[in-house]
């Protein structure tokens, strides 16, 4: 069994090669190749390897007999299966959230579209705050309907998410980002669980339309 100390180092490794992977500085299909990785980073080639299997159980490594792991690229079905559990998802919390909350979502919902649209709505805005308060906002959707269950599911897709948006970036600017949730939260409250089905659905097509026209 590791160390306690060798899953502390694992962590933080995973840690830092996630978060360069959602910056988009680790390219899709970058390989991730064990010796580099010790030799930079001092760490053992079991306690590497352990970091590398966390991030591929996030659906953020590809790990390929005999070729090793690779940076994940979602491809266009994996997007579309990534959204249809998503709508699910979300379309079940939101439903019980609205029926629990005599129609109406909670302030911290709220709180978390405020700190979204402050996000985008800045000269340059930093992206990568950007992807966060959106994670965070659709999590808070989930944790609105004190379903314990639905909210586990959903957090294991965050790694997910996040790589979603990196590859919607050059689709959906910070403006539209921020507009976009403040009418998802209007029209979750006067529509129901449908506003948010439509929302994901929608986030999809867009990128996989966009895919679409630059093979043309």
């Amino acid at each position: 069994m590791p160390r306690a100390d060798d899953r502390r180092a694992a962590a933080r490794l995973a840690a830092t090669l996630r978060e360069r992977i959602l910056a988009g500085e680790l390219a899709p299909h970058t390989p991730l190749r064990e010796e580099s990785l010790v030799r930079e980073s001092g760490l053992g080639r079991h306690t590497v390897r352990a970091a590398l299997q966390s991030l591929a159980e996030e659906r953020l490594v590809a790990a390929e007999p005999f070729r090793g792991a690779r940076v994940a690229l979602l491809d266009d079905d994996q997007v579309g299966a990534l959204m249809e559990l998503r709508a699910a998802l979300e379309g079940e919390a939101v439903r019980l959230a609205l029926e629990r909350n005599e129609g109406r979502m909670p302030e911290a919902v709220r709180e978390s579209l405020a700190r979204l649209v402050e996000a985008c709505d800045v000269p340059n805005p930093d992206l990568r705050s950007i992807d966060r308060e959106h994670s965070a906002f659709h999590h808070s959707l989930v944790r609105a309907a004190h379903s314990p269950r639905i909210e586990e599911l959903h957090a294991r897709l965050d790694g997910e998410l996040q790589l979603f948006l990196l590859h919607l970036r050059p689709v959906l600017g910070a403006a539209e980002m921020g507009a976009q949730h403040v009418e998802l939260l209007r029209a979750i409250e006067q529509e129901g669980a449908d506003a948010v089905r439509r929302h994901v659905r929608e986030s999809a097509r867009r990128l996989l339309e966009a895919r679409s026209s630059a093979r043309i």
